[in-house]
């Protein structure tokens, strides 16, 4: 019975990791982290639990920590996720374009990585939390 459940878990975890890596891959978090890949610590104020939208088909909700710094947009995942989502430090000069959008039945401000060709988006109540510390040229609303 040990064996049972204990095969059981095991592929329960082997089949979580596989759609970790299948989501980190076709979210465009992998094409992201090819080149903003950042690991050294980010010190200045976050905003931990926010959500945020890649492209149409995928949501990580309240799972990230969002930094604005001088050199750019950083991202970190939770620690359970960071082995398939390294953190990210986005160059404000690849942040294209800002826009509102509605994403599901959720307002949301979209960012578009360029040339990456990767939309961003963030739900309009915390866009607004963190716009004051964008660049002016991403300020929408």
């Amino acid at each position: 019975m040990i064996d049972v459940v204990s095969g059981l878990l095991s592929l329960f975890l082997l089949v979580v990791m596989a759609l970790l890596w299948l989501a980190a891959r076709l979210s465009g978090w992998s094409r992201l982290a090819a080149s903003y890949r950042w690991d050294a610590p980010v010190e200045t104020t976050g905003w931990p639990w926010v959500s945020v939208g890649f492209g149409p088909l995928f949501w990580f909700n309240r799972c990230l920590t969002v930094r604005i710094t001088p050199r750019g947009l950083s991202l970190r995942m939770i620690a359970p996720l960071r082995p398939f989502f390294p953190s990210l430090l986005i160059p404000w000069d690849r942040i294209a374009a800002v826009a509102s959008t509605r994403r599901g039945l959720r307002d949301a401000v979209a960012l578009s990585i360029e040339p990456e060709a990767i939309e961003l988006s963030f739900p309009k109540r915390d866009y607004e939390r963190m716009r004051p510390e964008f660049p002016a040229r991403l300020h929408i609303g």
